[in-house]
């Protein structure tokens, strides 16, 4: 029985007692299903870590899933052995690499751009390395296939220097930079015969799209596009030297004179300070372009001219100028500059 007071609260002995013996049976039961639910916790905790550290070993550490061979193919007949042998040893120092602790062979971790990025830096002679896996139908080949492309020549570019260029305006220059040479043309006079002295340190071959990927010799010839820069720019393997319109531009106007006005350009020189494209014929006359307009546009012009003012004095011509739109200029080894209001 429970009597209350005024202040506090009675509780009856025996409602005491059984207070107390009930904590003596049923506390110790609750302390040992926690005790087992955290062994239990535990034991699952290290087993979870066992498993996830073989998987983690498994997947990406263990010889399992490593490619286990590269296939290099040439995709093309001027891919010599050579550079075969050395793109193989260049694919096993990529894959030696890591990707934070995980060798890049792995195949959860290989990515094909990132191999071809890396081919194609330390190779600037391949355009491209297309990469294939094995299927998975033969997964456990471990096998991917590496496709090269060599890049193609448009042109052979020569690092050259002047000992005195005229550069942006037509000038004559001083007769001490020069040195004689022979001329067939009966108008000019032997002051007038001169080459400028040139000095080609270095040549490359140059793609379509004006990337630098391989030195070149000194080659002239009807088929070859020559360019000589003389903008004192160095010139780099892998190196962008030009744009591709500016390759373009080049090719079509060699081509498009050869065709239509019987001009066979001989080389093409680039000059220092304003970076002028000029053309150098076989017969030994200049011709100044203008990029801004397309090389069909300018031959054409060209050879409107050749054909109704020029005639058979092609010999005696020192240059074309083709910088100011709609018009050309044009001058004979020993006269002034004509102007000529051919239109388009």
């Amino acid at each position: 029985m429970i009597k209350s007071g005024r202040s506090q609260l009675e509780i009856h002995p025996m409602a005491q007692e059984f207070s107390q013996k009930s904590k003596i049976l049923f506390r110790p039961k609750r302390l040992e299903k926690k005790q087992r639910s955290k062994h239990k916790k535990i034991i699952f905790g290290v087993l979870f870590l066992i498993i996830f550290a073989g998987a983690i070993y498994f997947f990406f550490f263990s010889p399992t899933f490593q490619i286990k061979n590269a296939l290099i193919i040439a995709s093309e007949k001027n891919i010599s052995s050579d550079l075969v042998a050395q793109v193989q040893n260049s694919v096993r120092d990529f894959f030696q690499t890591r990707f934070f602790f995980v060798r890049r062979d792995n195949l959860f971790v290989f990515q094909e751009n990132e191999l071809k990025d890396y081919l194609i830096s330390k190779f600037p002679e391949i355009s491209d390395a297309k990469i294939e896996r094995s299927s998975e139908k033969n997964l456990a080949e471990r096998e991917i296939k590496i496709y090269l492309t060599k890049r193609e020549m448009a042109a052979i570019w020569c690092e050259t220097d002047l000992a005195s260029a005229a550069t942006g305006e037509l000038k004559p220059v001083e007769e001490e930079n020069f040195e004689p040479v022979t001329s067939t043309a009966a108008t000019i006079s032997e002051s007038e015969a001169v080459r400028p002295k040139e000095e080609i340190k270095k040549c490359f071959y140059v793609d379509g799209e004006g990337v630098v990927f391989e030195e070149a010799p000194l080659t002239f010839g009807a088929l070859i596009v020559l360019v000589k820069d003389f903008s004192g720019d160095e010139i780099s393997l892998g190196a962008r030297i030009a744009e591709p319109k500016f390759i373009e531009f080049i090719l079509d106007a060699r081509d498009w004179l050869a065709k239509n006005s019987d001009v066979s350009l001989a080389e093409f020189s680039i000059d220092k300070e304003d970076r002028q494209l000029r053309g150098l014929t076989s017969e030994e006359w200049q011709i100044v372009f203008n990029e801004s307009q397309t090389a069909a546009e300018q031959g054409f012009i060209i050879k409107k001219v050749l054909e109704q003012e020029i005639k058979d004095k092609r010999r005696d011509l020192e240059y074309f100028d083709l910088r100011i739109e709609n018009r050309i200029y044009y001058k004979y080894r020993n006269q002034d500059s004509k102007e000529d209001n051919t239109q388009k």
